[in-house]
């Protein structure tokens, strides 16, 4: 306790014991006489007031929590026209595309974002093996000047990792998934796409894990396409821990059953029914649940509605607008163009090529809106300027009701997968490292030693007057 402190209990303490008809000496009172008992239960209630008014004022008189700005975004495209992004599976691989997308990134200034398909600097040198991405002898891709992995753009890069040129590290903290390795074949590795970051300023991620059935060292299987990731983040964001997933499951009407399994997964991996902290679910889940039936739907609609009767609240979707706005259109003339300088100017027709398979849905104790950039009624441009790219970006602003709740700490880590074999290039982004230490539990601040006694006492004396 400071000395002004001291000095005003000292003082408070005194003018209520003279209230209560006693003489005080120091802390040290003479009983009273008469209606002593009355007296000395309001001199304890005049105690409690003047010690804990102040902090009752300031608590009052405090700001809300500052809202968390999010985004969830796709960034790749369907552009197979030559010397486009074929070769480099279709990530955002066209140098105007990716200088829109920072420029947007500039204006919407989010906190926390969830990303697909980022291109790896991993993509630009991979193994010399035909079929394999960006195989420099034969790509046309290289001899496009416009194209992030020719030698006239990599020259003028920043970093060799997209991810670290849309989010510099400098300011923010970003976790990828790891390369996965096929054992029986080493030669090929499928890079990292799927990115989670948290400005530096607000927060940090304090642990990241690919979720089983997507993790390193797993081989695709014959149905199901291992390159096609399920990740969650564990963060701190203003002193409040969060959980935050960049999904991106398996695409195509056949691998419904590949993807119900990732999404049931990545729902346990996040705590099941009852998650430990607020959870953002983000990212390009390849299901139109509002629109389409099937295997991965049914996982997804037991655990997200516009209800009560889920974990998850949509935010997004119909979350915004009846009829949801469209998330994902896979026409225009962006899309074939190997430059990155096409714009989308004419709206292409959304009965033939839209679906709504990008998704933010939250637990209760995070709520605000969210809009489809560029398709929700009276929204902002595209994330990417307007052409470039065949998903939109998603925008929220979110609070949590909660200040600071305890914290279960990482999901287990999945078993260690086989070593790599000699040689096989690591990821290219020293931000996509794993293994982060665990978040400590929190709790509410210490309750104030003094206050406790007093409320006890006060407590002891009402029970008594009560009785």
């Amino acid at each position: 306790m400071t000395v002004t402190r001291h000095a005003a209990f000292l003082g408070a303490a005194r003018g209520a014991l003279a209230l209560a008809g006693t003489r005080p000496v120091g802390l040290v009172t003479w009983p009273p006489v008469g209606g002593a008992r009355v007296r000395a239960h309001v001199a304890v209630l005049l105690v409690v007031v003047a010690v804990l008014a102040p902090a009752a004022r300031a608590s009052a008189t405090s700001p809300p929590p500052e809202p968390v700005r999010f985004l969830q975004a796709n960034v790749g495209n369907i552009n197979v026209a030559p010397g486009a992004c074929n070769d480099q599976a279709v990530k955002l691989c066209l140098a105007p595309v990716e200088q829109r997308l920072q420029q947007r990134l500039a204006e919407l200034a989010p906190h926390v974002v969830a990303l697909q398909e980022v291109l790896p600097g991993l993509v630009c040198a991979p193994p010399a093996k035909p079929g394999d991405f960006g195989t420099p002898a034969t790509s046309l891709s290289l001899l496009n000047p416009q194209h992030l992995c020719s030698a006239q753009q990599r020259a003028q890069q920043t970093a060799p990792d997209q991810i670290d040129r849309l989010l510099p590290p400098d300011d923010w903290d970003t976790r990828c998934n790891a390369p996965l390795i096929d054992p029986a074949a080493p030669e090929r590795v499928i890079p990292p796409w799927d990115c989670v970051g948290v400005r530096r300023d607000r927060g940090q991620i304090t642990a990241f894990r690919t979720l089983p059935g997507s993790e390193p060292g797993v081989v695709p299987d014959e149905t199901c396409d291992n390159g096609f990731t399920v990740n969650l983040a564990r963060l701190v964001v203003d002193g409040t821990p969060l959980q935050v997933t960049s999904a991106h499951p398996d695409s195509g009407g056949a691998r419904d059953g590949c993807r119900a399994e990732k999404l049931q997964r990545m729902f346990d991996g996040l705590g099941g029914g009852q998650p430990p902290v607020p959870t953002v679910v983000a990212g390009d889940m390849n299901l139109d649940p509002y629109r389409t039936s099937d295997a991965s739907t049914d996982v997804w609609n037991r655990h997200v509605s516009n209800g009560i009767d889920t974990p998850y609240r949509y935010r997004s979707g119909i979350g915004e607008a009846e009829p949801p706005p469209f998330s994902s259109n896979i026409c225009g003339l962006s899309q074939e163009d190997p430059t990155g300088l096409v714009l989308d100017v004419v709206t292409p027709p959304a009965a033939l090529c839209a679906s709504t398979l990008d998704h933010v849905a939250t637990t209760p104790d995070l709520t605000g809106p969210c809009d489809t950039l560029g398709e929700a009624p009276g929204d902002s441009a595209r994330i990417d300027g307007g052409g470039g790219m065949d998903h939109r970006g998603i925008f929220c602003t979110l609070r949590t009701s909660l200040a600071s709740p305890p914290f279960a700490g990482p999901p287990a880590p999945p078993a260690a997968a086989p070593p790599p074999p000699a040689g096989t290039p690591a990821a290219g982004s020293s931000s996509s490292a794993q293994g982060v230490d665990a978040l400590p539990a929190t709790g509410p601040p210490p309750t104030s030693t003094l206050g406790a006694v007093v409320l006890l006492a006060c407590g002891a004396a009402l029970r008594r007057r009560c009785r």
